[in-house]
């Protein structure tokens, strides 16, 4: 994590931050990289200049906001469509659906460039992020220590730090996990559950179909055992890079799908020799190996030969003050759910009238519920 305190967001001081976080990777930074964030055209042009490496998508939740205030309501959902269709048909689909609805909205779209965002046409893995919501997240932790003056302020996000490292570094495995990082395992165990009820066809060791309990057909392309089972890093990062499966997860997450792992378990083997090393347990140990010491504020003196520290300059800005993201949504109404059996509004399936019951025993109980919540009490006056 890297954080800077400037006086203000522009290409100027964005480039300058852009190029000490090149500066403190001391040439471990690799070739390609992904970087999440908004349209702020100070930002993009300083990534374009100090990071040619990196390959910048832009957040899906900005891009909704922004339809959302130009164009109405009405076309989130379909953008929401397009940014995380699993394939290029749903893609497709999901486009012509907004060319006839809203055209205009689909030229914003163009200009921003669908490369940028979308799942089905993003060249990189983005390990399921395309929002910005985890500096988001940050910012909401840090909303008590963002109002501090600027040495306070420094001060409480290294201690703040400090104290996250220590305590990831003491946090002990889940039980039944000693391969994986935590957030890895309970991800993995959600979908090895999914995976139990799937259908596997086996066309080779390598190759499969796979049909989900609601008959939906996925391919899986698993890489060989032998690279699987090998010592070598370098096979271990081909076997990631040789996975694949049609819902596009496999690829994105480089770590097996649910559909992967119903195709693993079905040939007898480990399913956590097809994750990514960086997913192993003692690769995220050693991320908070290096522990930081705490520093103290008391009797601290300015460096020789620097001019003054002034106070910062502070700029009154137009409108309510933004201390965390405040979405354009949070006025609307409810949700406002359906049955699933007659897709009426105002009950779900265990209440609704229109259902056929096994026998008159449940049919008398039902009507009894029914009359209890239609029932209106008349206070007395």
């Amino acid at each position: 994590m890297a954080y800077a305190l400037v006086p203000i967001e522009n290409e100027q001081w964005w480039g300058w931050f852009c190029e000490h976080l090149v500066n403190a990777f001391d040439d471990d930074l690799p070739d390609q990289y992904v970087i999440i964030s908004d349209r702020d055209k100070g930002l993009l042009n300083a990534v374009k200049s100090e990071l040619p490496g990196a390959c910048h998508a832009m957040c899906c939740q900005h891009i909704a906001e922004n339809i959302h205030k130009k164009y109405g309501r009405d076309h989130k959902a379909i953008f929401w469509q397009i940014a995380r269709a699993p394939c290029e048909s749903s893609f497709n689909i999901a486009i012509q659906a907004l060319r006839q609805d809203g055209p205009q909205v689909e030229e914003y779209l163009q200009s921003i460039g669908y490369e940028n965002f979308a799942f089905a046409r993003f060249p990189h893995p983005r390990f399921g992020h395309d929002t910005s919501n985890i500096v988001e997240s940050v910012n909401s932790l840090w909303r008590d220590i963002r109002e501090l003056p600027p040495l306070q302020l420094l001060n409480g996000i290294y201690q703040w730090t400090l104290t996250a490292m220590y305590e990831r570094q003491r946090e002990p495995p889940n039980r039944g996990n000693s391969a994986l990082s935590n957030t890895a395992y309970k991800q993995y165990k959600h979908r090895e559950s999914s995976a139990r009820g799937f259908s596997v066809i086996a066309s080779s060791d390598t190759d499969f179909m796979v049909t989900t309990s609601r008959g939906i057909d996925y391919i899986v392309h698993l890489p060989p055992a032998d690279l699987v089972q090998s010592d070598r890093l370098s096979d271990r990062l081909n076997t990631v890079q040789e996975g694949s499966c049609s819902c596009g997860r496999y690829e994105d997450y480089q770590a097996p799908c649910s559909h992967a792992i119903s195709c693993i378990i079905y040939l007898s083997m480990d399913p956590f020799d097809y994750f990514h090393p960086y997913y192993q347990w003692d690769v995220a140990k050693r991320t908070y190996a290096v522990l930081l010491q705490p520093i103290s504020l008391q009797g601290l003196q300015p460096l020789g030969g620097h001019d003054e520290i002034l106070p910062p300059v502070k700029r009154i800005k137009r409108g309510r003050p933004k201390v965390t993201r405040i979405r354009v949504t949070h006025k609307e109404k409810t949700r406002v759910y359906h049955c699933a059996v007659c897709q009426q509004p105002g009950h779900d399936r265990r209440l609704c009238p229109n259902q056929p019951v096994e026998h008159g025993r449940a049919q008398r109980a039902r009507d009894q519920l029914l009359e209890g919540i239609n029932t209106t009490i008349i206070p007395v006056q």
